[in-house]
């Protein structure tokens, strides 16, 4: 867990997060992320060619294919996104989010949290590090 929350800052020194989702030859059809409170981070690595991630802006109405292999992209895991297909042995992705229990103190076991800063996840300290604004429910948005 170091390692992975280290690589991330040194990306991303000012973003926060309290997950990592570690995946192998995972492809995800479009959806929406159900346990993200706030900004994310996707890292892909391995043996394979093409696997863009497809991520849809609901401000904007429209979509946008991003090479993830080797680079890290930001994306708001509350909006449309999917995986395309992919050829070769492995693709690993790891995403970074945080979870919507990281500022209830109460919902986390005692000690859960000081474990996850003790392993170098860079825990929000606030409201700002995401999104204060909530996206409209699916139902309510255009058709992606």
């Amino acid at each position: 867990a170091r390692v992975l929350c280290r690589a991330c800052q040194e990306a991303d020194p000012a973003f926060h997060f309290t997950s990592i989702q570690v995946n192998l030859n995972t492809r995800y059809r479009m959806h929406t992320d159900g346990y993200d409170a706030g900004p994310s981070r996707m890292l892909c690595c391995g043996e394979f060619a093409r696997g863009r991630m497809w991520l849809h802006s609901w401000a904007e109405g429209s979509w946008q294919a991003v090479d993830a292999k080797d680079r890290w992209v930001a994306f708001d895991g509350r909006e449309y996104h999917l995986t395309e297909p992919w050829g070769g042995a492995e693709r690993y992705s790891l995403v970074y989010f945080t979870h919507p229990a990281w500022s209830a103190s109460e919902q986390l076991q005692p000690g859960a949290r000081a474990s996850l800063e003790a392993l170098g996840f860079p825990w929000p300290q606030g409201a700002g590090d995401v999104f204060a604004a909530p996206l409209p429910k699916p139902s309510e948005r255009r058709e992606a």
